[in-house]
């Protein structure tokens, strides 16, 4: 019985989500609060069922954020496959960057999507 309760567990999810999911984005520019720190922009992806606003509040709230600077520098969404940003964070307040494309495309995923 627990295979099947597994089965429609998967099955209910692709019906739910849909099997053409997209997925959003948040560039977040972080830095420490010692003067003069630098500045890094890194790409958060998620999928599209969750709401840009909630991320980064989580994200804000997270220990690994902890002591250092952090806001939203664009976001929007993008297809993993091809990725093409665009659009907006009704959310945030934010458009899609015209660089997000490239540092999306070329961030190093070895260390995970978010």
């Amino acid at each position: 019985m627990v295979g099947s309760s597994a089965t429609l567990t998967a099955v209910l999810v692709l019906v739910v989500l849909g099997t053409d999911m997209g997925f959003n984005y948040i560039v977040i520019e972080v830095k420490t609060k010692r003067r003069g720190a630098v500045k890094h922009r890194l790409p958060i992806i998620y999928p599209d069922v969750l709401v840009h606003k909630d991320v980064f509040e989580s994200l804000k709230q997270s220990e690994s954020l902890r002591g250092f600077n952090v806001k939203v520098h664009s976001a929007g969404s993008c297809q993993i496959h091809c990725t093409d940003a665009n659009g907006k964070s009704e959310t945030l307040g934010v458009f899609a960057d015209k660089d997000d494309e490239n540092l999306i495309n070329q961030f190093p995923y070895w260390h995970g999507i978010a």
